[in-house]
């Protein structure tokens, strides 16, 4: 075991060494040897020279576009969507979808196929895919001489690299239309969506360094994943890849070292709802449950949520008074979701398998009602807030803050490449408004059946919605301690002497913390806080369970 952590720290070592390589030593990876079978590509020195003076620009290329034009993206569920809009936007387009990647190493570990050598190629063994590249040709061919070639696949590693393979595949065989080759790096599959991209549209001209450079990370990953497969599978003697070999990992410190374990995922959690002794908004106590808690002082606040499940407990909770300065709030207290964020909310708190909540997420994005659906970011541009905002405002909510849901003035930023976090992006109609209004404000149940794939969609879509606008609330977050109220002895005797000062009492600590939202803003009518308010939300909360509840 020991050995397999050296391994895996030295593989972690050259993954960030190749991904993070600084500017002057990335002549080491030069196109040409990125490419299995140099012959006279990319790696050329200046191929698109006789550009200089003659280029053609990006208005240009954008309006030849509007008449003719070959589309390549990724996924094959985008390719209606593509053609649909296309049409609207007055192109007459080939759409062709790769599939995924174009270009492979052979499906078998060894021989390994990458050669580290000085002057050889580093992906010895990394060819495109005969069927994918004849069906790129075929496209390309068939379309007239002064059709536009653009290339539309995701904004992210994986779509940079796709990118770059079907560029020079096209360049190889045909460099007389290298001119007509267009980067675009698609946003929401809606009109506007599109319409913003293409006008954004890059020349291959101008971005053939920046598109080289943008295509080493994940060329990189692919030669770390098939040596870290390759090796550790002859060790192991079974299938064992990077995923795996950090699911291992994990598993080890588990087991062996479970304080040095960081980032442990949050798998359920435990509210309880108390009233105000002010009076007011009632207290909701949480406990986060990650699977390393004390199981004795977990059944009992099981056990309790249980009991009083939605309806407060006895008691109430008295506000912290400071003698001095004013007890700080929290401000901003969520943020909008990211992949991950949702799959688990839609999994723990609707029983959405996880695979369905992702093909929903999926299908409202390619419906063009959601934002890209696989992000690690959480924040969004201004624009984009300024545009849910707009949202909520048709679905009959205010209160919003386009400030507070806008990450443009964070001092943590979002890190560059990121996605925006997910959020709706539906063009602003009645008639989307209509059904926007529809999804957020119905209970979220499963069908009679079970969760199928459009329930599932516009689960997702709601989901989305509803944490989008609750984070553009600006939300104060007040701190209280629990007590018995006199005369009532509901919680505190549940056992022969337990008093209101342990650590079963609600919120764990003593007599009990608890916390109650304030949110600022013109109007309350329809939050989505897990505390209880007036509005559509006061029977289920989508970004919290309700209290009173186990999750």
């Amino acid at each position: 075991m020991a050995n397999f952590f050296m391994i895996f720290s030295f593989f972690s070592v050259l993954v960030v060494r190749v991904v993070g390589l600084p500017r002057r030593a990335r002549s080491v990876f030069r196109p040409g040897l990125l490419i299995s079978d140099p012959g006279p590509r990319f790696q050329q020195t200046s191929p698109f020279c006789f550009f200089a003076g003659n280029s053609h620009a990006i208005s240009q290329i954008v309006e030849n576009s509007r008449m003719q034009a070959v589309v390549f993206i990724e996924a094959k569920g985008k390719a209606n969507a593509w053609t649909r809009i296309a049409r609207r936007l007055g192109m007459t387009a080939t759409v062709v979808p790769t599939i995924g990647h174009v270009c492979s190493f052979p499906r078998k570990l060894y021989p390994i196929g990458i050669d580290l050598s000085s002057g050889e190629g580093l992906e010895k063994e990394r060819h495109p895919i005969p069927e994918k590249r004849r069906a790129i040709l075929e496209a390309v061919s068939n379309a007239p001489a002064g059709a536009a070639i653009i290339i539309a696949t995701d904004d992210d590693v994986e779509g940079d690299v796709i990118a770059y393979d079907v560029a020079d595949i096209v360049y190889s065989a045909f460099p007389e239309r290298a001119r007509a080759i267009v980067r675009v790096r698609p946003g929401p599959i809606t009109v506007r969506g599109i319409r913003t991209s293409l006008a954004s549209a890059q020349p291959l001209e101008r971005i053939l360094v920046q598109m080289t450079s943008d295509a080493i990370p994940g060329r990189a990953r692919a030669v770390t994943d098939r040596w870290i497969g390759a090796t550790f599978s002859r060790i192991a003697g079974a299938p064992v890849g990077r995923v795996r070999s950090a699911i291992l990992g994990a598993t080890y410190l588990l087991n062996r070292a479970p304080e040095k374990l960081r980032g442990r995922p949050e798998t359920g959690e435990i509210t309880l709802q108390a009233r105000s002794a002010m009076g007011g908004r009632p207290f909701v106590a949480r406990v986060p449950l990650a699977g390393a808690e004390d199981p004795a002082r977990v059944a009992r606040l099981r056990d309790l949520a249980q009991r009083y499940a939605m309806r407060v407990v006895p008691g109430s909770v008295r506000p912290l008074m400071s003698l001095s300065a004013a007890v700080a709030p929290r401000i901003g207290t969520v943020r909008p979701f990211n992949t991950a964020d949702a799959l688990a909310h839609a999994a723990r708190h609707h029983g959405i398998p996880v695979r369905m909540a992702m093909q929903g997420l999926q299908d409202a994005y390619l419906r063009g009602m959601i934002s890209y659906p696989r992000t690690s970011g959480r924040g969004i541009s201004a624009e984009s807030a300024a545009h849910v905002e707009m949202l909520a405002h048709s679905c009959g909510i205010t209160g919003l803050d386009v400030e507070v849901l806008s990450s443009d003035n964070m001092l943590a930023g979002p890190a560059p490449g990121t996605h925006e976090g997910l959020h709706p992006v539906l063009p602003l109609s009645t008639e989307n408004s209509d059904v926007l209004r529809t999804l957020i404000r119905k209970p979220l149940r499963a069908p009679e059946g079970g969760w199928d794939r459009t329930s599932v969609m516009q689960a997702m879509v709601a989901l989305v919605s509803r944490r989008a606008f609750e984070a553009a609330r600006e939300i104060a977050m007040e701190r209280g301690n629990w007590g018995p109220d006199n005369g009532d002895m509901g919680i505190r005797h549940q056992e022969e002497g337990r008093g209101a000062n342990r650590d079963d009492a609600p919120g764990g600590g003593a007599c009990g913390s608890a916390r109650r939202a304030r949110a600022t803003g013109k109007s309350h009518a329809a939050s989505f806080h897990g505390v209880s308010r007036p509005g559509p939300s006061r029977r289920e909360s989508p970004c919290r369970a309700p209290a009173g509840a186990v999750r």
